[in-house]
């Protein structure tokens, strides 16, 4: 077991990795490499509070159109990295099924979580992987344009995921599911 210094609180396995991305209610998950709605204030406030001092695993797509986040760690999840991303050093890779960084991040513990934001072809991707318990999924109320669809209900019921919480905000619900040991007894 690792010692921790006595104001860190470990994080527990069934806590440490989680997806966390937002759909409208249409399924809109990106259009034109952005999100498809407006920005939605209490849906970036939740993002921030969660992810704040973690690491953040997005697709390609993703990393490229985000702004810099501050105070956390972005890894790119790619299925192959080319020589012009190599030739940057501030890019960070991981694989879409990172297992060894999953296996290291369990070893190491510690009070950092993992979060997993997409693009949609990661979160499938990933969606069956053994570690991951938890989903953190914001609903934007409305449908927009978008040119990259997402089955919400397809990847739950395909992941065996079960609602724990639903909480409604201004121009979004926010629902957490989990499975596995993760999943309230």
């Amino acid at each position: 077991m690792t010692n921790h210094p006595p104001n860190i609180t470990p994080i527990e396995d069934t806590q440490r990795f989680a997806f966390i991305f937002a759909v409208d209610e249409l399924g809109g998950f990106g259009n034109r490499g952005g999100l498809p709605w407006p920005r939605v204030e209490a849906d970036m406030k939740r993002f921030r509070e969660l992810t704040l001092h973690n690491t953040l695993c997005v697709g390609k797509t993703t990393a490229a159109t985000i702004p810099p986040l501050k105070d956390r760690t972005v890894l790119t999840l790619t299925h192959r990295i080319t020589a012009e991303d190599s030739a940057d050093p501030s890019k960070r890779y991981s694989w879409v099924i990172p297992d060894p960084f999953i296996l290291s991040a369990k070893a190491v513990g510690g009070d950092k979580r993992i979060f997993f934001g997409g693009g949609a072809l990661a979160l499938w991707e990933l969606n069956d992987h053994p570690d991951i318990l938890l989903a953190y999924v914001s609903v934007i109320h409305g449908g927009f344009v978008a040119d990259v669809r997402f089955s919400l209900h397809g990847w739950l019921r395909l992941g065996k995921w079960v609602q724990t919480s639903k909480v409604e905000a201004e121009g979004v619900t926010f629902y957490e599911y989990a499975r596995g040991a993760a999943c309230p007894t």
